[in-house]
């Protein structure tokens, strides 16, 4: 059983032991002792409360789940060493277990653990304290091999050659030294590389953009050339004639529900309503101009459908329908917004 509470201790901050009572797992971190220039390790202290526990779970578990017993087995060995426990720490006695520690009791009958630190911390029994002072060992450098010189073995001449065709050899030209001052070439970095590398190619994309953007404005050129006569006529045709005193004004024609202007049937020509006879001049509000007689009576019939007075008015080559009202400001606007919104948008006031 002290087996299974050390090897658990060390993995939870406690184990409770039924009967018996808690043992519990205070860490204490390393610590830098800096009057004694040194570095000390974490060690594990472990602290006994004798207490009646509750019926815990965690210890039987551990058991069953290391040496493979069954549950009643487990917590069966579990009374067993508490009772054990009790039992021989009687009458003042003490209870020694090795590796573990010792279990005792005085005069206050209350019983003690005293644990065996080696054994609680077996987890950090390989850590040593670390000097703070000492500096590591320079390892000697190697010797470095010297390369073997090259032996020069001297060649004899026959003296049946002549002089001139004696082969003399060239001697080695000696290597260029810097002379003091001069800075030597170093080969270049691969961040050097890098950097050369990346301003080509930003250099490549800013070209192939620029080349894209000539060709675009070249095409724009070439279709505005080449499309220039039908730019030039519509413009023509867009462009007002100059209005001068004489010019009669334009006609202007708004447009009306097709639906309704090509509808095949044909009324009778309503009569025009006569005027009321009012003290104060009418306002109009001129909701279509047209050139055909058809639009006109079909408007007209709109708007004595709707409830308005209408009348005609003659003008250029166009004839004006308008809705006949008062001038007074606000009928005359609440009339014209009413047009506006049923009728048509570009109502105006005539």
């Amino acid at each position: 059983m002290p087996y299974y509470i050390l090897d658990l201790i060390q993995q939870v901050p406690a184990v409770s032991v039924p009967q018996l009572g808690r043992f519990e797992a205070i860490l204490h971190p390393s610590v830098i002792d800096l009057p004694g220039q040194e570095v000390r390790p974490p060690h594990l202290e472990a602290v006994f409360v004798a207490a009646d526990v509750a019926e815990s779970d965690l210890l039987t578990a551990y058991i069953r789940y290391v040496s493979g017993a069954s549950g009643e087995e487990a917590e069966a060995a579990v009374r067993t060493f508490a009772a054990h426990v009790q039992e021989e720490t009687r009458e003042g006695r003490s209870l020694a277990i090795d590796n573990f520690g010792t279990f005792s009791r005085h005069s206050d009958e209350v019983l003690r653990f005293t644990p065996d630190w080696d054994a609680f911390n077996l987890t950090f029994s390989h850590l040593r304290p670390v000097s703070l002072t000492a500096t590591p060992a320079v390892q000697p450098a190697e010797p470095v091999a010297e390369s073997p010189q090259p032996e020069w073995t001297a060649v004899e001449v026959p003296d049946a050659l002549p002089a001139a065709q004696e082969h003399v050899p060239a001697s080695p030209q000696p290597e260029e030294v810097p002379m003091a001052g001069q800075p030597l070439s170093t080969p270049p970095s691969r961040e050097d590389e890098a950097t050369d590398v990346s301003a080509r190619m930003w250099w490549g994309i800013l070209i192939s953009a620029l080349a894209l953007i000539t060709v675009l404005c070249a095409y724009l050129v070439w279709d505005i050339v080449s499309n220039r006569d039908r730019i030039l006529r519509l413009m023509q045709t867009q462009t007002p004639p100059p209005i001068t005193r004489d010019t009669p004004p334009p006609a202007v024609t708004l447009p009306v529900d097709t639906a309704q202007i090509e509808t095949p049937v044909e009324p009778a020509d309503p009569e025009p309503q006569p005027p009321a006879e009012t003290d104060e001049p009418p306002c109009y509000v001129v909701v279509g101009a047209f050139s055909s007689m058809d639009n006109v009576i079909r408007m007209e019939e709109r708007l004595a459908a709707m409830g308005y007075a209408y009348e005609r008015i003659g003008g250029g080559s166009v004839t004006r329908v308008a809705i006949r009202t008062s001038c007074a400001a606000d009928r005359l606007q609440e009339v014209l917004n009413d047009a506006r919104a049923r009728i048509h948008p570009e109502a105006w006031i005539y």
